[in-house]
């Protein structure tokens, strides 16, 4: 029997092969293939002002429940059916969702779930991280973070305990205003001044962005762009990045790496060795773990030094000296996130007189046990000066033919952001128990850590650095014949 419902037929009742439909999606659309798709929508026939609510479906056959009259008035709630969806759009029927105070929707009748915004995070859990996060607080829609750098473990002996290294993680934070406020900063010599925070999307490409120094405390507002962003006073170098150079290094032929011992906290104090020269030159960095731009002027130095546009000098330069690299000397100070010391509070740079520290005795044995040591030179990170600078003990200065005075005068020549005057003279700094210190023909080089040159990723700078290192050290060698 077929019954009639307004402007169309109920064809369930005839029996026969049901009609295939396909899918389709938007306002005012019939067609479906999945269960259940329908449940929570309505019906409107536009010729007769009536709307039904589909109760079941299943395969293009629904059951309905009378909820309008064209007249407006409420239907007696009669529920009609099965009936093929194809014969409703064959009368002119669409449907469209139901909006109600009920929350019903085509899933099922059951209320949509707003999914939470997963909230920010401050992380430092990981090599070299360093940040307290100590409170947060959400003022109209910008929120604020409250933060602290970790201090080093310095003996108590010390009065100035510089503390300048940060590096934290900031999560789902995409389109968040935020507030960065770093509480209790340790501003030694007004170190601060003029120092603007370092971010990261990847870890690749490193910018800055300003701060405000005010009453002991570092401040930037900041809207990420991405979910995830990282903070830091510096372009990080970590542990990872320095092994993983060295392995590269020790595949090649020319190169051996040795051992020299552990850490008290376990990681590898390296050496690499090459060439077949007999004078020797000593080259160490990272004796202050948060002076990151000294690894990136290494890198700089040994990228150029095995380039094969640079075959010609290296071959010269291998068959004259014998070079010896300490590329982390301070491996603890750099997992733990340090600015200046090792795990147990001392400063390496400063023991090189005594037998105290771990690391520095390591070094220092090896380093005794080379002849004709003909140069020394480490590699630091300056946080007040405005450029890079070469610095050295007082014997080297005095004499006119030094080391320190020939390769000052040459990487002004070669690099405009050095300065020819030492910027610790200006400082008045005492040079006590330091690397420069040990041995005669040795040297500093500062790398300005406060630096922004040609708004580029800021660790390109320091690898022009050890560049320039490598043709000043050429230019040099011509003075050892």
């Amino acid at each position: 029997m077929t019954r009639t419902f307004g402007s169309f037929e109920d064809l369930s009742a005839r029996g026969g092969k049901r009609r295939k439909t396909r899918r389709k999606r938007g306002k005012g659309q019939i067609f479906t293939r999945s269960r259940n798709s329908m449940i929570g929508r309505k019906l409107i026939n536009p010729t007769g002002g009536n709307s039904w609510e589909i109760l079941t479906e299943e395969n293009g056959v629904v059951s309905v429940k009378e909820i309008s009259s064209g007249t407006g008035a409420t239907g007696n709630q009669t529920i009609f059916g099965p009936i093929e969806l194809s014969v409703l759009h064959q009368a002119g029927w669409v449907w469209e969702e139901i909006t109600s105070s009920s929350g019903a929707t085509h899933s099922g009748g059951r209320k949509r779930k707003t999914r939470k915004k997963a909230p920010i995070k401050i992380l430092c859990d990981f090599p070299s991280g360093n940040i307290i996060h100590k409170k947060t607080k959400t003022i109209k829609d910008k929120n604020i973070f409250t933060l602290e750098i970790k201090k080093d473990p310095y003996p108590k002996s010390v009065k100035k305990k510089y503390q300048n290294w940060y590096f934290f993680k900031v999560e789902n934070a995409k389109g968040e205003k935020c507030k960065f406020i770093i509480e209790n900063l340790v501003n030694i010599d007004n170190d601060w001044n003029k120092h603007n925070v370092v971010f990261t999307y990847n870890h690749k490409d490193f910018k800055r962005h300003p701060t405000e120094v005010k009453n002991n405390t570092l401040s930037w507002e900041f809207t990420p762009k991405k979910n995830n962003v990282c903070f830091s006073y510096y372009v990080p170098y970590c542990l990872s990045r320095n092994y993983k150079l060295t392995d590269k290094l020790s595949k090649r032929k020319a190169v051996k790496k040795s051992i020299l011992g552990l850490s008290l906290l376990k990681n590898k104090i390296e050496v690499l060795k090459f060439g077949k020269g007999e004078k020797n030159i000593f080259i160490i960095a990272r004796q202050h773990p948060g002076e990151t731009i000294g690894s990136w002027m290494l890198e700089g130095f040994i990228s150029t030094f095995f380039s094969p546009k640079s075959h010609k000098i290296r071959k010269i330069l291998m068959n004259k000296f014998t070079f010896h690299i300490f590329p982390m000397a301070n491996p603890d100070g750099v997992q733990l996130g340090h600015w200046y010391t090792q795990s147990h509070g001392d400063n390496c740079n400063r023991q090189w007189h005594k037998t105290k520290c771990l690391e520095v005795k390591m070094m220092r044995n090896y380093i005794e046990k080379q002849d004709n040591g003909c140069l020394y030179i480490d590699l630091h990170g300056d946080e007040g000066c405005s450029n890079h600078f070469i610095t050295a003990s007082g014997k080297a200065k005095e004499d006119k033919h030094s080391p320190y005075n020939f390769f000052r005068k040459r990487m002004v020549e070669y690099n405009k952001h050095f300065q020819l005057k030492d910027y610790y003279t200006v400082k008045l700094h005492k040079v006590h128990g330091t690397f420069d210190g040990a041995w005669d023909n040795s040297f500093t080089i500062e790398g300005c850590m406060k630096h922004d040159y040609n708004k580029q990723s800021l660790q390109l700078e320091p690898l022009k650095i050890g560049k320039h290192l490598f043709k000043a050290l050429y230019d040099w060698s011509y003075l050892k014949q």
